[in-house]
């Protein structure tokens, strides 16, 4: 099925969860009346009762890899990156899905995991379905099979309300595999709240019936990426030009140390010092 047919199966207005009647200019409210815009073919459901979330322009540019400047910072990442996963979670999560299975992945930015899964972000960035908020997404409740939330929680300052929401929308059975960094630097997109731990996972995702939380980026990527970061911070003077240069040039010397984090990956302490860690949780 298309991604929109099967979106408009299962959207619901955000507010009261009442049906919604569709056109080509907006979703229309039938039980609250309230009526929310399509633009360039993407429902906006974002907005509705605050200011409108900016993102950092640099960021974006990255995510939509529009600028030279993002150009050239993607393809260094690709060569030279502080960042290494020894285990995909989330390709090992998306091929365990049968192929009638409703997919969502929240905060999606400018990728799809697979055809037919249903991306939600704050921003338009291409690819992305819908806007709306984490916590309060336009779904219908109980009719999405699987839910994808990489690195968001550390963004919203409620991370419980996501999970609440998460809670809500899946089926009985439906899973969700969430990652999260631990150790791990400042990173505001738009904002950067919360770094979270395996206990604060585990509390987090407390009324799921399981929950396994593993360690996704390791202790080496955590302080390659910390040493290299500092080094971009204390050249830069608030210079982006000049901290893309410190922590380049740090990491031209450090990235390869990252692939220790093979060993450390068997090690199943290594959570209390990772970078990034993953959790799956079932309902």
């Amino acid at each position: 099925m298309a991604t929109s047919g099967r979106l408009r199966e299962i959207a619901v207005c955000p507010l009261c969860h009442g049906e919604l009647v569709w056109s080509d200019e907006s979703a229309r409210c039938s039980g609250c009346a309230t009526v929310f815009p399509v633009v360039d073919a993407i429902p906006r459901f974002t907005g509705l009762d605050g200011p409108a979330v900016r993102a950092d322009k640099f960021q974006s540019a990255v995510m939509s890899n529009q600028t030279w400047t993002a150009r050239a910072y993607n393809l260094g990442r690709k060569v030279v990156s502080s960042e290494y996963m020894p285990r995909d979670h989330i390709g090992e999560f998306m091929r365990q899905a049968g192929p009638e299975e409703v997919i969502v992945e929240l905060g999606s930015g400018n990728r799809r995991l697979a055809p037919g899964v249903i991306n939600i972000d704050l921003f338009p960035f291409p690819n992305v379905d819908l806007l709306a908020e984490a916590e309060r997404t336009p779904i219908r409740s109980g009719s999405v099979d699987r839910v994808v939330l990489d690195t968001v929680l550390e963004h919203v300052p409620e991370p419980h309300k996501v999970v609440d929401e998460i809670f809500r929308i899946l089926r009985p059975g439906g899973s969700v595999v969430c990652m999260t960094p631990f150790i791990f630097p400042y990173h505001a997109y738009p904002r950067h709240y919360f770094n979270i731990s395996r206990d604060g996972l585990e509390f987090l995702f407390r009324r799921f019936s399981r929950c396994r939380v593993e360690t996704n980026m390791g202790p080496t990527t955590a302080l390659v990426n910390l040493v290299s970061e500092y080094v971009g911070v204390a050249l830069s003077e608030n210079n982006r030009v000049l901290y893309l240069m410190g922590k380049g040039i740090t990491l031209v010397f450090l990235f390869l140390f990252k692939y220790l984090d093979a060993i450390w990956s068997r090690v199943p302490r290594s959570r209390n010092i990772a970078s990034e860690l993953c959790a799956v949780a079932e309902k």
